[in-house]
């Protein structure tokens, strides 16, 4: 959240910013750039709606005011929920987040709504932590795969409480075709999750394998597999263009490793 002052980052960009709400040259308004939907989250589903609800209470609180967001057609499924909770909550920070959830998930999942709500909880609690840094991730001229970041810090415990995550995930998405199978157009949104958790679930293990080839040397057999994660990455992105769920000009994107 915004207000954490024990984030370094955090006190950096704070900073700046008292300097500009203190300083008589600046006359206009400051309104918050939001980063709630990254083009560097390719896609992903990340749901981070308890940090938004934070962030945008304390901007309205600090007297900022407005918000930007980025929209595009490519992906807009996929970050759907959050651009609307976006909208929502910087029309009014005191609306109720979890109404609005109840209210979006019953009309878009209609008979499902109660168990996508409880995988968009889940979601919030750890989607976030599985998207990797962009840089240079597909080529490995080193053994450290992102030499600009550092060795990612993800090791067996966190992955596997993530895939654990996942599962449960999948549960409830078992769950939620069960209840909408008379209903094609609820059911093709779950059906379009059921996708967007395959992507989290490749991006996941691509993480921990990149972890681990940059632990070790040699690493071919493993890079060997994580060229593999990335072919499944690059077919399912590219079968499923034209439904809003992938940004696919983004070059970060590309998971072809030829």
């Amino acid at each position: 959240p915004f207000f954490d002052t024990s984030s370094q980052k955090n006190l950096y960009y704070l900073n700046y910013l008292w300097q500009w709400q203190d300083s008589e040259a600046i006359q206009g308004q400051i309104s918050l750039g939001g980063y709630y939907r990254r083009y560097a989250f390719r896609s992903l589903p990340i749901i981070n709606y308890s940090v938004l609800q934070a962030d945008l209470k304390y901007a309205s609180m600090i007297g900022l005011a407005g918000l930007g967001e980025y929209g595009e057609p490519g992906d807009w499924f996929t970050f759907e929920l959050i651009h609307y909770l976006t909208a929502r909550l910087a029309w009014d920070r005191s609306e109720n987040v979890g109404g609005i959830l109840e209210e979006y998930t019953s009309n878009r999942f209609n008979a499902a709504g109660s168990e996508m709500l409880d995988l968009f909880f889940l979601l919030d609690n750890f989607s976030g932590q599985i998207v990797r840094g962009f840089g240079n991730y597909t080529r490995f001229d080193s053994d450290t795969p992102f030499p600009e970041m550092g060795i990612q810090g993800i090791v067996t415990e966190p992955a596997r409480a993530h895939m654990r995550h996942l599962q449960m995930c999948r549960r409830l998405l078992g769950q939620a075709e069960t209840k909408v199978e008379s209903d094609p157009v609820a059911a093709e949104r779950i059906e379009k999750w059921g996708i967007l958790l395959d992507y989290l679930r490749l991006e996941l293990q691509a993480k921990t394998m990149t972890e681990a080839v940059s632990s070790i040397s040699p690493y071919g057999q493993l890079l060997g597999r994580v060229n593999q994660l990335y072919r499944q990455m690059d077919e399912l992105v590219n079968s499923n263009r034209g439904r809003g769920m992938f940004l696919l000009e983004d070059r970060r994107m590309n998971y072809n490793p030829e």
